[in-house]
């Protein structure tokens, strides 16, 4: 199965060229990625300039800037981005992750396997068992977080642990199916495509990953709030 990765980035100017790094390291070893796509989320800052850079070692490596878009409805938010680049995407199977690399692209060689025994999707957990919390957030953040989580678990999602870790592949045809029906432009949108997936039929794995807590997040605890509203439209769609 080949493997397109897609990355939204939003002023991730002072991380991302880690992330890159670590991922170009993995794919000099893996050739069934044939592209890297990384979203422009209307950065202010170089993040830009930073990615150009491995577009030039690597033609593997694209990008798109959303800058150029002028609908100020859609800026700044990762649901949207996510979705753009899985409309560019080519490959069987679509990985995104985050720019900061809160799990590392080497977690990929523990997810794929199940997408080759019957799985149609398989998403990273930081609340499993198996998983490896490396630097926890703040006592703030993981109580919101932590009640977001039973929320989405008593409405929409029972059987899953971990909607929001940025960690999740998905075959090509589940994209397919459920891309159309794609409207959350918010950080809710994990929550939607888990549902549509759901709703359709196909098949998650939740599986465990090492996940580290980067500093300087640009989430912010008002996304806690749209993302309590956004999974209201999600119930009420059921």
């Amino acid at each position: 199965m080949t493997i397109s990765i897609v990355i939204p980035a939003y002023n991730e100017e002072k991380r991302i060229g880690l992330t890159l790094d670590s991922i170009l390291s993995y794919i000099s070893k893996n050739n069934n990625i044939v592209e890297i796509i990384i979203i422009l989320n209307n950065c202010t800052d170089n993040t830009i300039g930073v990615v150009y850079n491995y577009t030039l070692i690597d033609n593997r490596f694209k990008y798109i800037d959303l800058g150029f878009i002028k609908n100020k409805k859609v800026s700044n938010t990762k649901g949207y981005a996510i979705r753009m680049g899985l409309k560019e995407s080519t490959g069987d199977c679509v990985l995104f992750m985050d720019a900061d690399s809160s799990t590392n692209i080497s977690e990929l060689d523990k997810i794929l396997p199940f997408l080759n025994n019957g799985y149609d999707c398989v998403i990273g957990s930081r609340y499993l068992p198996d998983s490896v919390v490396n630097i926890k957030q703040s006592i703030y953040r993981i109580f919101a977080s932590r009640i977001g989580n039973l929320l989405i678990r008593s409405l929409i999602l029972p059987n899953i642990k971990d909607t929001q870790c940025g960690f999740k592949i998905f075959k090509r045809e589940v994209i397919n199916k459920i891309f159309n029906e794609l409207k959350i432009d918010g950080f809710s949108f994990d929550i939607e495509i888990l549902y549509l997936i759901k709703k359709y039929g196909f098949k998650i794995k939740e599986t465990g990953v090492y996940w580290n807590n980067m500093n300087h997040s640009t989430v912010t605890l008002k996304h806690f709030w749209f993302t309590f509203k956004d999974l209201m439209l999600i119930y009420l769609r059921k």
